[in-house]
């Protein structure tokens, strides 16, 4: 059986175990408004989970298709 993994624990966790700190993690005033930050390699980061399948909404799927004709044209 396979079991749901959850992936804000699970990047952070990596982003921890590579010198990284974790903004809700991490005690006091914050530096920035940064999911993640890596100091010393002066890279910042932001995580995004997608919680339902964007194609399945109509408006953003007619978003997307006219994106994409000015991408291509």
């Amino acid at each position: 059986m396979l079991s749901e993994i959850d992936v804000e624990q699970t990047f952070s966790d990596f982003v921890e175990e590579y010198g990284g700190d974790v903004s809700d993690r991490t005690p006091g005033k914050k530096s920035t408004n940064a999911d993640y930050v890596f100091h010393d390699a002066r890279v910042i980061a932001e995580l995004k989970v997608l919680k339902e399948d964007p194609y399945k909404n109509k408006e953003f799927k007619k978003s997307h298709a006219k994106k994409v004709r000015t991408w291509f044209n």
